[in-house]
C-alpha cells in the first residue's frame, strides 16, 4: 500500500492532464447509467447513426472538460475535481440503486427535504459505493502532484484546451445537428 501511495505521490501531471483524466473518469464511469440509457434509446430507433452514438460520450467529455477547465487554477483545481468526483459518485449510486434521474427539480427537492428523509437513503452499501467510486479516486487526485507553469503559460494552455474542446463540440454539432 505504501508503494502505491509513494508512486501516486511521485506522479507529476500538468493541470490539463489531471483535468482530462478526471473528466474521462467522470464521463465513462460515473455517467455510465446516462450513457447506457442514451445508447438503449438510440439503438431502439428504427434507424440510427452509429457515428452519432459514438459521438455522445465524446460530446459529454468535451462539455465536462470545458466546465472543469474554467475552474482549474492553482489552489482550486484539486478541491473542485475532488468535490465533483465525490458528488458524482453519490449521484451515480442513486441513479443505479433508485433509478433516479437528476434534473433541476430533483436538485431542488433534495435541498427542500428534511434531514431524516435525506438520511434514510444513507446505508452501508451507499457508503462503500461512494468510498470506492468517489473517495478512492479523490485520494488519487489529492496525491498526484501538479506541475504548474507560469501564470501566462497556464492561461494559454487552458485556453488551448477549452478552444480545442469547443472545436470538437462544434464539429459534432455541425455533423449531427439533427440528431442532437
Amino acid at each position: 500500500m505504501k508503494k502505491i501511495i509513494n508512486k501516486l505521490h511521485n506522479t507529476h501531471l500538468s493541470v490539463n492532464q489531471l483535468v482530462m483524466l478526471t473528466c474521462a473518469y467522470i464521463t465513462l464511469i460515473l455517467n455510465f447509467p446516462f450513457l447506457q440509457k442514451a445508447t438503449q434509446a438510440i439503438v431502439g430507433l428504427a434507424q440510427y447513426n452509429l457515428y452519432f452514438l459514438l459521438s455522445l460520450p465524446l460530446f459529454l467529455f468535451m462539455v465536462i472538460v470545458i466546465m472543469h477547465s474554467l475552474f482549474a487554477w492553482k489552489g482550486l483545481t484539486k478541491p473542485i475535481l475532488i468535490a465533483t468526483v465525490i458528488v458524482s459518485a453519490a449521484l451515480f449510486y442513486a441513479t443505479l440503486s433508485y433509478g433516479v434521474v437528476f434534473d433541476y427539480g430533483m436538485v431542488q427537492n433534495a435541498f427542500e427535504s428534511d434531514t431524516a428523509e435525506a438520511l434514510s437513503y444513507v446505508n452501508g452499501h451507499a457508503a462503500v459505493f461512494v468510498l470506492v467510486f468517489g473517495v478512492l479516486p479523490a485520494v488519487v487526485i489529492g496525491l498526484v502532484r501538479i506541475d504548474y507553469k507560469p501564470a501566462l503559460s497556464e492561461l494559454a494552455s487552458r485556453c488551448k484546451l477549452v478552444l480545442s474542446s469547443v472545436v470538437v463540440i462544434g464539429l459534432i454539432a455541425s455533423i449531427f445537428y439533427s440528431d442532437y
